[in-house]
């Protein structure tokens, strides 16, 4: 049933909290650490019922100017060791603010790790639930909740020492990373105005290196129409200059995923409730090679995912049109994996309401489960069936028998932007069709 919050959507005048406190159902940097720690403790090395152990957690970066740790989570029946499966990767926040991403991330952690104890609520409905085992046994799903630590505090708030002098920093509206633009060892950010005016900071959609030239400069002031957002989507002094990002790109690189979601929102509102997906440039005139296959995906994914509208309308599926260093395009021409850049909710991106929250969630796990059943062909007869067109082999030596890092080619979906799609450690290849 879809849960209506008339007075909260059609009456919140800003699109973040009006004072200056988010609710305490949003995980801040601190309660992703001590969850992950806990279900570590109580799923990290005891294996689950009929399956092996399915968590695995490590530290797979650093962020630039505070050093803090971010966390990959692997979610598999046999997480302990690498399988020969498809692997599917979620990043939950990139954008400080944006903080739905980081609450449907550890939302499927949670139904992964918990379905068997805790019964179908831990997964919405039974639908989704019935989903989770043949995952769990054909994938190896690796979810990163935050890939901003720093961006993740500000918006929350927190005491920062220097010196003798303790102060709170928080900007609810802060979006990016906190780097030291300007090399004063000050963190410069404006709360008082609704967005942007932070004169530190990378925007890390911006800073991955394909396309990274046609990014914003330090301080370029934007408005569209009524709307600002000054120095909000600075790319950085070059491409891959954040850890953050650098963290992301090799990570990428190593585990060779098949499909991915990175989630959003849009503080604008200009583009809510939309799934885009690589790419349409020259006026329509340039597509991606695997376009056929990546706007399949993109379109079912979003038919799957429920609108705030109470009219039972789906989220619109869109080609990218921007060519400015941005993750999804990256991930597809070097690294073969068909990221999807998911923008969910409204412009009332920090509800309070957390049935309304909550909601959200749920209508963007269809999505999500879809995408894990289209990564190894799950023709279940679910709503969340997926195709089982795809590819796959191994290629080894003939003589010795050992695995081959060989090229791979599909001569009609290949072209002069993409890197070559090697085969993996296990010598596995695999093409989505």
């Amino acid at each position: 049933m879809k849960h209506v919050c008339l007075i909260l959507l059609f009456f919140m005048s800003s699109p973040f909290a009006q004072d200056g406190a988010l609710p305490g159902f949003y995980h801040t940097y601190e309660d992703i650490e001590a969850q992950l720690d806990a279900w570590d403790e109580e799923f990290g090395s005891t294996p689950s019922g009929s399956n092996g152990i399915i968590f695995h957690k490590e530290v797979i970066g650093y962020s630039t100017e505070d050093n803090l740790p971010f966390w990959g989570v692997k979610i598999s029946d046999n997480a302990d060791v690498d399988e020969d499966e498809p692997r599917v990767l979620i990043l939950g926040q990139c954008h400080a603010e944006e903080i739905y991403g980081v609450e449907i991330s550890m939302a499927l952690i949670n139904c992964f790790l918990n379905l068997s104890s805790g019964g179908v609520e831990e997964c919405f409905n039974s639908e989704i639930a019935s989903q989770v085992f043949p995952n769990l046994q054909n994938l190896e799903i690796w979810i990163v909740p935050t890939l901003n630590p720093e961006g993740l505090r500000v918006v929350h708030g927190y005491e920062e020492t220097t010196g003798d002098t303790t102060q709170w920093l928080q900007d609810v509206s802060f979006r990016k990373n906190k780097r030291d633009t300007n090399g004063d060892g000050i963190f410069n950010f404006d709360n008082t105005v609704e967005a942007g005016s932070d004169s530190d900071g990378v925007d890390l959609n911006r800073n991955y290196g394909f396309n990274w030239i046609f990014g914003d400069e330090l301080y370029v002031e934007n408005c569209n129409g009524g709307y600002c957002s000054h120095f909000d989507y600075y790319r950085g002094s070059t491409p891959f200059s954040e850890s953050e990002t650098q963290v992301i790109r090799d990570f990428a690189i190593e585990k060779q995923f098949l499909l991915s979601i990175a989630y959003h929102s849009s503080r604008s509102g200009n583009v809510s409730e939309k799934v885009i997906y690589s790419w349409e440039w020259g006026d329509g005139t340039k597509y991606s090679p695997d376009f056929d296959v990546i706007h399949d995906i993109g379109v079912k994914i979003a038919n799957l995912t429920l609108k705030d509208a109470i009219d039972g309308s789906t989220y619109d599926p869109t080609t990218s049109k921007s060519m400015k260093g941005n993750a999804h395009d990256w991930f597809y021409t070097e690294s073969g994996c068909i990221q999807y850049l998911i923008e969910t909710g409204t412009a009332n991106m920090q509800s309070t309401d957390s049935t309304h929250v909550y909601q959200i969630i749920e209508d963007n796990f269809n999505g999500a489960f879809y995408l894990f059943n289209r990564a190894w062909g799950n023709t279940n007869n679910s709503s969340l069936s997926a195709d089982k067109y795809q590819i796959t082999g191994n290629v080894s030596d003939s003589v010795t028998g050992g695995t081959i890092h060989a090229s791979v080619k599909i001569l009609e979906m290949d072209g002069g932007v993409l890197k070559p799609r090697f085969t993996d450690n296990f010598g596995r290849y695999r093409r989505l069709l």
